[in-house]
């Protein structure tokens, strides 16, 4: 019984970390995008190529469809990332410094997988609609989503919550 909680507050921490990393990332995509001059939405409309093809990553109109592909797959992708961060820190506090890190890390763990190891489908093909230079700015801003994050999860609010959650089960 006590594994499920653990597993449980896993998932919790993770769901609240990733909140952040994803709102983090998604806002640096959007920004860059601009910035490049390629539309807020086209690296966000990346994200959905697994499905729907690169081209949706030269649209910068937003539908339901494109950019609900889009949107999901960035946060669903984030989820996993801040899942497997959070089991490596586990339910203690940490530090500021040492959630800066672990972010940091998982965050250049996530970007060399899905582009050294992943096939190109699947990976975020943020390539298809911004610079390398770009790319990195949006894992950087991922990885500070996942330290600021990890930290709200390690919040007492959200330990109390945890605890409540991990009782009905």
């Amino acid at each position: 019984m006590g594994s499920r909680n653990s597993i449980a507050a896993t998932l919790v921490r993770a769901v609240i970390t990733s909140a952040a990393a994803s709102a983090a990332s998604a806002a640096a995509l959007a920004i860059l995008g601009a910035r490049e001059g390629r539309g807020a939405l086209r690296p966000l409309h990346a994200s959905g190529h697994w499905l729907q093809g690169g081209r949706n990553a030269a649209r910068n109109q937003p539908t339901f469809v494109r950019t609900g592909v889009g949107l999901t797959t960035h946060h669903l992708a984030t989820l996993f990332w801040s899942l497997l961060m959070e089991k490596a820190l586990g339910p203690r506090k940490r530090t500021l410094p040492e959630l800066a890190v672990t972010g940091a890390l998982t965050s250049v763990l996530a970007a060399a997988v899905d582009y050294l190891v992943m096939p190109r489908r699947l990976s975020p093909g943020w390539e298809l609609a911004l610079t390398r230079k770009s790319m990195a700015g949006a894992f950087s801003a991922m990885a500070a989503g996942l330290a600021a994050g990890a930290l709200a999860a390690r919040t007492p609010a959200a330990r109390r919550a945890t605890r409540r959650i991990t009782r009905r089960r």
